[in-house]
């Protein structure tokens, strides 16, 4: 956890992670809170609608471990409330995330199609492929293009798609 002394001073490092026993007070101080977590028993979960409502108002989150971590309902009620201000969403329950899912609605969420690891970008094309199939765009001349520059670049009609899915 990184702690700031006042509103603009100096950022110190204070607990790169936390036991589960001190979770709920952890969560108390978070301005941004990165989850890396591996889905176990113990994990699934384990930041419910409780836990949540424990970040402090406007709290942002970042979910790069395992979509079942976190209970994507507590999830969207805390950001449609605005409780969280903002998620970057890496990880889902159901991948790829269905099409008419509300988080691709959502303008304070940030999807990004599974690639939190170190990503090289000719593999890290084909995941994206898979959610431009979701969205019916023409991604076999994207493909192209993307596999040539590493890079994806919608029809203006999709610039916002386009932002979420850079790589």
């Amino acid at each position: 956890m990184l702690r700031r002394d006042g509103e603009r001073g100096a950022v110190s490092l204070v607990s790169p992670s936390v036991a589960v026993d001190t979770l709920d007070d952890f969560l108390r101080d978070v301005e941004i809170l990165v989850i890396l977590l591996p889905l176990t028993p113990d994990t699934r979960g384990l930041l419910d609608e409780r836990r949540l409502s424990l970040l402090p108002a406007g709290a942002k989150l970042i979910n790069a471990s395992r979509g079942a971590v976190v209970d994507e309902p507590a999830l969207i009620a805390a950001l449609q409330s605005e409780r969280i201000a903002e998620a970057t969403l890496d990880v889902f329950v159901v991948e790829p995330l269905p099409k008419d899912h509300v988080f691709w609605r959502m303008e304070n969420v940030l999807i990004t199609p599974h690639l939190a690891s170190i990503t090289v970008p000719e593999a890290a094309t084909w995941p994206v492929a898979d959610v431009l199939a979701l969205f019916d765009l023409p991604f076999n001349d994207l493909m192209f293009k993307a596999q040539q520059t590493h890079r994806i670049n919608f029809p203006d009609g999709d610039v916002e798609l386009a932002t979420l899915l850079s790589i």
